[in-house]
């Protein structure tokens, strides 16, 4: 995923790295369903691959993707 948000975003979003395995509730939640891509309040994004248009969505109103998909 890192390098799909280089190369659809490139400096123009912030990652900051976390290992779900540091954090028992994460761990709990995610399991081995990694990557997960979440903005800095914790709304999840994406999981697995980089959903470009859902991040795109968030970039121009903060819109959940869930709210986005019929």
């Amino acid at each position: 995923m890192d390098d799909a948000l280089d190369q659809y975003f490139g400096s123009g979003v912030t990652v900051e790295r976390r290992n779900v395995d540091d954090h028992a509730e994460w761990a709990e939640r995610y399991g081995r369903d990694v990557p997960v891509l979440t903005t800095s309040s914790g709304q999840e994004l994406c999981r697995h691959r980089l959903d470009v248009d859902a991040v795109r969505r968030w970039l121009r109103g903060g819109n959940s993707p869930a709210a986005a998909t019929p």
